[in-house]
C-alpha cells in the first residue's frame, strides 16, 4: 500500500492592481502603408494592396534618414530585345496549322478531371480513397502535391497514378 503525501504551498494575499486612468487615447492596432496609404494590421509583414515589405523597406529607409544618406535618383534601363522576338513571330496559316492550334487552345480550356482515364489500363488493385486523393491532385492542385499519409495506404499507387493522368 502507498501513502500520498500532499503539501499546500500558502502564498500570501497580493493586493488588487490599481485601475489605470486612460489619457483619452486609444490603442490602435493598425498601421498606414507609406507607400499607398492602405490600412493595414500592425501585424502584416507586407501591405496588401501594393505588397510594400513592412520589415525589410521600413529598416532600410530608416537607416538612410538617422545617418542622413541621400539615394541617388533610380534610372531605369527597359530591354526592348523581346519586342523583335515578337515581331518575328508568325502564325502557320495552313489549315492543318490552324487546326492543330485550334485543338490546343481547347486541350487549354479543360477544366480537370471528372474520372480518371487511365484506371483501364493499369493492372492494379485501387481503393476508393486512392482514388479520391487523385483526383484531388488533379483537379485542385494540377498534379503539384506532396502525398503523405499512414504506411500502406498507396502512395505510390496515388503517385503513378498522377503521372499516368
Amino acid at each position: 500500500m502507498t501513502f500520498e503525501r500532499i503539501e499546500w504551498i500558502e502564498f500570501r494575499d497580493l493586493a488588487p492592481e490599481p485601475e489605470r486612468k486612460t489619457t483619452g487615447k486609444r490603442a490602435v492596432s493598425a498601421r498606414h502603408c507609406p507607400k499607398c496609404g492602405w490600412l493595414d494590421a500592425e501585424r502584416a509583414v507586407e501591405c496588401f494592396r501594393c505588397g510594400f515589405n513592412f520589415i525589410v523597406e521600413n529598416r532600410d529607409l530608416e537607416f538612410f534618414k538617422v545617418h542622413q544618406i541621400e539615394l541617388p535618383s533610380t534610372e531605369l534601363y527597359i530591354d526592348d530585345g523581346y519586342q523583335k522576338l515578337l515581331d518575328g513571330r508568325r502564325h502557320d496559316p495552313s489549315p492543318e496549322g490552324y487546326a492543330l492550334r485550334l485543338r490546343s487552345e481547347g486541350m487549354n480550356l479543360v477544366q480537370g478531371f471528372d474520372k480518371l482515364i487511365s484506371l483501364d489500363e493499369v493492372s492494379i488493385d485501387r481503393y476508393p480513397h486512392q482514388e479520391r486523393a487523385v483526383l484531388t491532385a488533379l483537379n485542385e492542385m494540377r498534379g503539384q502535391v506532396l502525398l503523405a499519409d499512414e504506411v500502406g495506404l498507396g502512395k505510390t499507387i496515388q503517385a503513378g497514378l498522377i503521372l499516368k493522368e
